[in-house]
């Protein structure tokens, strides 16, 4: 009897030591981290947790509101608000920053509407934010405050010209590559898109003209960090995907930052699997032990 339980209990103290292991294993990791937009390559993490602190949204995670979140903006976050106005928050912290003041704009073609509404083709770190009314491209000052003075009352061309992937579009499909494609997004006054080649295209919005950057955006694969070996490509079509054990989502470039909220799987070490699985082999032979002793 004694001989059998023997073997038995050490399986089981083998299994429990294993079970702690795994469960003292690394929890996933998330995180808002940048790469460059020049380059593809990483720069840093800027928000442990992906965890926003501070006003409406305060104590929740990037990804909890992604249904809301409208880009990135001077190194700020923007999620709109139950009124139509933006709550902002810091890129690098999450802290909160303020919310709109008035959620309205005022003047130009766009006047009397939201903020956020489905016209807006995006938000940009130079204090404009860029529509499409009537098939043309009107620009508005910055809403991070609620000022809503018109910047451009119409920017006076309804296509892209000169050349690369977008040339001879309406601008209005800036807006359905913003959420269809999803990488196509605004920098500094300028959409980009990806080209057939895997490189970026610029387009300067004020007049919606293609723009060749020589060694800027000339690149295809995102490098070290973790999305690594991520492409533009696959991104164009899937602005949330998955590399290796990270699994990612898209939130939009600001000043040569383009920002990501990653999930990094735990993984245990190799000696805890070692540990179950002798463990478990253990337990097997001490069972047929058992039936042969019978």
């Amino acid at each position: 009897m004694s001989s059998t339980l023997l073997p038995v209990n050490r399986v089981l103290c083998s299994l429990a030591v294993a079970a702690t292991a795994l469960l003292a294993a690394p929890a996933a990791r998330a995180e808002l981290v940048w790469y460059s937009e020049v380059t593809g390559g990483y720069a840093s993490s800027l928000i442990a947790n992906s965890v926003l602190t501070n006003g409406p949204l305060g104590g929740t995670t990037i990804a909890s509101n992604l249904s809301t979140y409208r880009g990135a903006d001077n190194f700020y976050l923007g999620f709109a608000q139950p009124n139509g106005s933006m709550a902002w928050y810091g890129a690098n912290g999450g802290a909160y920053i303020g919310v709109a003041s008035a959620p309205n704009l005022s003047g130009g073609p766009v006047s009397g509407s939201v903020a956020n509404n489905p016209k807006l083709l995006g938000v940009d770190d130079n204090s404009l934010a860029y529509y499409v009314d009537a098939g043309k491209a009107v620009a508005y000052d910055d809403y991070l405050f609620g000022t809503h003075n018109v910047f451009f009352s119409n920017l006076g061309y309804t296509n892209f010209t000169g050349g690369g992937v977008l040339s001879g579009q309406p601008v209005s499909l800036g807006i359905g590559l913003k959420t269809v494609n999803g990488y196509t997004d605004i920098n500094q006054q300028y959409l980009m898109a990806v080209a057939g080649d895997g490189t970026l295209d610029h387009y300067y919005l004020p007049n919606g003209a293609y723009v060749n950057f020589p060694g800027h955006g000339n690149w295809t694969t995102f490098s070290s960090g973790p999305i690594a070996g991520l492409n533009l490509t696959t991104l164009n079509g899937a602005a949330i995907g998955s590399v290796g054990t990270t699994s990612y989502r898209f939130l939009g470039t600001s000043g040569d930052a383009m920002y990501f909220d990653v999930t990094t799987a735990a993984v245990p070490e190799p000696g805890t699997y070692a540990l179950m699985a002798g463990g478990l082999g253990l337990l097997a032979l001490a069972a047929r032990r058992r039936r042969t002793a019978a």
